[in-house]
């Protein structure tokens, strides 16, 4: 496990260009274990960097990743093909997955935003996970 790195609230703000509000809103929704660390003072509170840094870096490592995926089995099949398979193994409909292909996969919008938008979108993980397992039956009938 990587050393934590408890920072001041407001530092961490300065430093990610957030407010503190969204600091207090996201530590009272969301409940991270262990994120957020109360100081000596009344009104001191630490946050741990390197947990919102990592879950970022996961959120793009995903996407990145889901881009490559897709680029290497549109070699093999179609979009429409590929929108069928996701939507057999996911239970979404064909149609869905056809707008995730055309549109949303391709979208920086999920990339965007404060330090606090770091969850991996839904669709995004399904592709992820549905494309990775074709790509390993893809390699192992092509050898």
């Amino acid at each position: 496990m990587p050393k934590r790195n408890f920072i001041h609230v407001e530092h961490f703000c300065e430093k990610y260009d957030t407010l503190i509000a969204n600091v207090y809103t996201h530590r009272y929704q969301h409940k991270p274990k262990g994120v957020f660390k109360k100081g000596k003072y009344k009104g001191d509170m630490y946050i741990d960097e390197y947990h919102f840094i990592h879950r970022k870096e996961f959120q793009r490592k995903v996407w990145l990743r889901s881009h490559d995926n897709y680029y290497e089995i549109a070699e093999h099949i179609s979009d429409r093909h590929l929108a069928y398979i996701l939507a057999r193994y996911t239970g979404r409909s064909q149609a869905s997955w056809m707008t995730f292909l055309s549109q949303d996969l391709f979208s920086l919008a999920s990339l965007e935003g404060t330090i606090f938008n770091y969850k991996v979108k839904e669709k995004l993980w399904e592709f992820w996970r549905v494309t990775t397992l074709l790509i390993k039956k893809i390699k192992r009938l092509w050898q």
